[in-house]
């Protein structure tokens, strides 16, 4: 059960809020934001929770009623796995030594050329690659 982008982003959220609430997404529209927080609820990764105070950043409106929502022990297990996925899919710090010798080496200063004699019929060295792509045919 692999969550959308969104709901990861809706896990990861939660994930850093002291109480794990969640929060809805401010730039979806309702139906939207009601289809995310039923499949949140359907999968098991949220559940409702009871709060004394009332934080309008997490409420969600369920029929003109502010709800709350945590994280389930399903939903903390998700939202820390789509975590470490995020953090071993960042780039190396390190560029692999090949990659390393490749960019420390000296660049030519100009491209190779081709001896007029080793090419039959030709009369005089041409640079480039259309040069090479002649002599290939040529040959």
């Amino acid at each position: 059960m692999t969550p959308t982008p969104t709901q990861a982003a809706i896990l990861a959220a939660a994930l850093q809020h002291p109480q794990h609430l969640v929060a809805p997404p401010a730039r979806l529209a309702p139906a939207p934001r009601d289809a995310i927080r039923n499949s949140l609820l359907a999968k098991g990764l949220i559940e409702p929770a009871a709060l004394e105070l009332s934080d309008e950043t997490t409420a969600w409106m369920v029929n003109g009623v502010p709800v709350h929502y945590r994280l389930a022990e399903t939903g903390l297990r998700a939202a820390g796995e789509t975590a470490d996925a995020g953090a071993s899919a960042e780039a190396p710090t390190t560029a692999p030594r090949a990659l390393e010798a490749h960019q420390t080496a000296p660049l030519a200063q100009e491209p190779p050329t081709v001896a007029a004699e080793a090419l039959p019929g030709a009369t005089a060295p041409r640079h480039g690659l259309r040069a090479a792509a002649e002599a290939v045919l040529a040959v």
